[in-house]
């Protein structure tokens, strides 16, 4: 991408509160930089601060905002050279990651407490309250957290088209398509506001740190 494109792309995303662009010495992507950070919360990314006074993003060579941790790992990359893979364990019926199994707990005269000793093949989701199955997902490939801005219309609501403004937001974390093309919702949140969203996000990315965010062509700044 080249800084032209970017800097397009920058506008796109608030051309009012756009500053410059710049190109990462390393060519790994751009930072954007804004006079302030309303609407830029929604993607998901720790702000480059400025003295309090302006703002940045990074932005890949693909178009695309990065994700907190790609973030990091472009301007910090010192810090992530022992980051190793996050795995959930989630319900294969609904997606839940509240997904328990049955155990052995062995006394521990040590530590005063039960410890756990083994566990089964046998699972259950207190959800969908149905015995189970467990999955195994990667949190960086095989998730994703869906920021979806919305409108009311004749069959109730939808997702915004062109220029619309949302008249809320709905968040949902989600896997990524199975080879079945099933998609399973680990969760959802629906009819928030402006900041609402803004602080449902964070707190998903500090649970989520690795899963990418989309919809983040949405505005926030209210």
């Amino acid at each position: 991408m080249t800084l032209e494109k970017a800097t397009i792309r920058a506008n796109k995303i608030s051309a009012e509160r756009l500053i410059d662009v710049v190109e990462l010495a390393d060519q790994a992507g751009f930072i954007a930089r804004f006079t302030s950070d309303k609407g830029l919360r929604v993607f998901g990314q720790t702000l480059i601060s400025y003295d309090d006074s302006s703002y940045g993003l990074v932005i890949l060579n693909d178009g695309t905002v990065a994700a907190e941790a790609e973030s990091q790992r472009i301007l910090m990359p010192q810090m992530f050279d022992d980051v190793r893979n996050r795995t959930h364990i989630i319900c294969a019926i609904c997606g839940s990651p509240e997904i328990l199994a049955d155990a052995y707990a062995a006394w521990d005269v040590d530590k005063g407490s039960w410890e756990l000793h083994s566990d089964f093949d046998a699972k259950h989701c207190p959800v969908c309250e149905l015995a189970s199955s467990a999955i195994e997902v990667d949190e960086a490939t095989q998730l994703e957290i869906q920021v979806c801005p919305m409108v009311a219309d004749k069959d109730g609501s939808r997702r915004i088209e062109g220029n619309e403004s949302p008249e809320w937001f709905d968040i949902i974390v989600t896997t990524t398509p199975f080879e079945s093309g099933v998609i399973l919702t680990l969760e959802e949140y629906e009819d928030l506001s402006a900041d609402g969203v803004t602080a449902k996000l964070a707190e998903l990315v500090e649970t989520y740190p690795l899963a990418p965010v989309s919809g983040d062509d949405c505005d926030l700044s209210g």
